[in-house]
């Protein structure tokens, strides 16, 4: 086999994919790897008829073929017959890839028909077939050697095949004898082989097991609801907005499964409609929908707000008179299903489909998988929606904080005790003549910056005296970029740990008082200099009044009248002397 065509078939392994093979049966065309058939046969020429072109195409397809033959046919007669159709017959033997037996050779070979031997036996086949570069193992059984008192242990031996057979790359076919074989026994055969050929009026005709068919439809079926199952959560995967969400859910069912149809309706918490999806209804969803629109629940949304389960209705036509979809799902069978996550009903999903598919308990529970799958997705979106919102809203408040910080002129910060990282809320790095984002938000680029007589201090205080939750003030100053110095006042709260007391940050608001310190400073010079004048002016008033009250006084012993008439200024001006000092003492 060549390396593309291996490639090939990996792929095709890894995809699903089966690979088919031709049978090389009129009638019967391809089919896949892992076919187990029959053939019910009344003469010799029934059998040359089939296996002679089945095993020639298995030969041309590069398989490995066995045919254990019985009577009629001997395993001279099978070769001549196979050498007569084939012509290059002696190059497929003399490789290996053609083995024809005797019943007793493989069947019987202990001298008793065991069934777990014989399918070993084709196991270990299918093994070598692979291993000496074959495609896989076709094969052919003739029953006709088969006893009554072996019929039951046989029929359970080709359940078993039939079971399992699909796990390999084998062909099977089994030849029955019509003259051997009781009505209930052709039965037993068709049940175990996935069809059966048998000749009527000198046409073959291919049969198949109603029980068969039936299982296998549904088996086809279930796979359509897993890939509708996949569909549906690749969709939720990828499907960020809601409303489009439970749309291409409802239309997944419709197209991949092929549901009759399917519609969701959504509440808010006081039971009000907020969003509707549908598919395979079109403009007969409305009135339902104005309904809900009400408040009014049709009847199986009503019974499922009560029941955790699906809810099975068999006739909608008959229990759902009054509801607007009674008619356009007339003939389907309907389940109806709430979405509900952590105890929150989200909404109702009702799909419809034939009848045998709700009564199918596989099916419900397919059906309530996905409905959990889904109502998960609209909780997770709903909390998303809900952080987001949180999220706007924290943003918008640092914004305002930052903004408010900026025209308070303060430099509002928090720095995490635990990892040194401040996270600042005003123009810290304008503040000190940096670039934007200069500045560093680190505990230690914070302590670099502060002068080293003012850390000394600092570094002196001690965080268990700090009670956590109140402002504690300090003043210190601040290495500008130029190397100059301004002075903040730090209004800080310490936060600490809730159960452990453990302190975790600080919560600050510095505002620079630089100007205001110098301002401060200025006037304190200003007011000594004024109190020395102050003391010079009152002094020398004093002298002042002390010359005029004497002068008055010698007019007096002359007998005239005083010159002056302010002597009682004196007191006044003790009493301004006094009260400037207290002034300065204040100050």
């Amino acid at each position: 086999m060549s390396k593309n065509r291996k490639r090939n078939e990996t792929q095709k392994k890894e995809r699903g994919v089966k690979e088919t093979r031709r049978t090389g049966i009129e009638g019967v065309g391809d089919v896949p790897w892992g076919t187990h058939f029959c053939l019910f046969y009344h003469i010799t020429d029934d059998l040359i008829d089939i296996l002679v072109p089945y095993f020639k195409a298995g030969l041309e397809n590069n398989e490995f073929c066995m045919w254990v033959t019985s009577e009629p046919l001997s395993v001279d007669d099978a070769t001549r017959a196979l050498m007569e159709a084939v012509k290059e017959f002696d190059t497929y033997s003399k490789k290996g890839q053609i083995e024809i037996l005797d019943y007793s050779e493989w069947y019987t070979q202990s001298g008793k028909f065991e069934a777990d031997t014989v399918l070993q036996g084709w196991v270990e086949k299918e093994r070598l077939a692979l291993k000496n570069g074959f495609d896989g193992l076709r094969l052919t059984g003739n029953t006709f050697w088969l006893e009554k008192s072996d019929w039951k242990a046989f029929t359970e031996y080709e359940a078993t095949v039939d079971s399992v057979i699909g796990n390999y790359r084998m062909i099977a076919l089994c030849s029955y004898s019509l003259d051997k074989c009781r009505a209930a026994e052709v039965i037993d055969v068709v049940k175990n082989h996935r069809f059966a050929l048998i000749r009527r009026a000198g046409t073959w005709e291919l049969i198949e097991s109603a029980e068969r068919k039936k299982a296998e439809a549904e088996v086809k079926h279930l796979n359509l609801v897993l890939k509708a199952i996949r569909n549906v959560n690749q969709m939720i995967v990828r499907e960020k907005d809601r409303d489009r969400l439970i749309q291409v859910v409802c239309s997944a069912l419709i197209e991949t499964i092929g549901y009759h149809s399917a519609w969701i309706a959504l509440f808010d918490e006081a039971g009000g409609l907020v969003a509707q999806a549908e598919a395979g209804l079109g403009e007969a969803f409305l009135p339902l929908v104005e309904r809900l629109k009400r408040g009014v629940l049709p009847d199986c949304g009503q019974r499922v707000l009560s029941e955790p389960d699906v809810v099975v209705t068999k006739d909608p036509a008959l229990t759902c008179g009054d509801c607007p979809l009674a008619d356009k799902v007339n003939g389907s069978g309907m389940m109806t299903i709430r979405l509900e996550r952590d105890g929150k009903v989200y909404g109702l999903w009702c799909v419809t489909c034939p009848v045998e598919f709700v009564e199918s308990k596989d099916e419900q529970l397919l059906f309530k998988e996905v409905a959990a799958d889904l109502a998960f997705t609209l909780h997770d979106m709903e909390q998303g929606e809900k952080r987001r919102g949180a999220e706007d809203a924290l943003r918008e408040s640092e914004k305002r904080f930052r903004i408010a910080s900026q025209i308070a002129s303060d430099v509002v910060y928090e720095r995490d005790l635990q990892t040194g990282i401040a996270t600042f809320y005003g123009d810290i790095d304008t503040h000190l003549g940096y670039d934007l984002g200069e500045f560093p938000r680190t505990m230690e680029g914070w302590r670099e910056h502060v002068h080293p007589e003012d850390l000394a201090w600092i570094d002196r205080q001690s965080i268990d005296q700090l009670e956590p939750g109140v402002p504690h003030g300090i003043e210190y100053r601040m290495r500008k970029k130029d190397g100059t110095y301004m002075t903040w006042w730090d209004r800080i709260i310490l936060i600490r740990d809730g159960k452990t007391g453990k302190p975790l940050k600080f919560i600050g608001a510095a505002t620079d008082i630089t100007e205001r310190k110098k301002a401060k400073e200025a006037l304190k010079k200003q007011m000594v200099h004024v109190e020395r004048l102050n003391q010079l002016f009152v002094g020398r008033e004093h002298r002042m009044v002390e010359l005029k009250r004497e002068v008055n006084a010698l007019l007096a012993k002359l007998g005239e009248p005083p010159k002056y008439e302010a002597p009682e200024m004196v007191d006044k001006l003790k009493e301004d002397l006094e009260r400037g000092t207290k002034l300065k003492g204040q100050r």
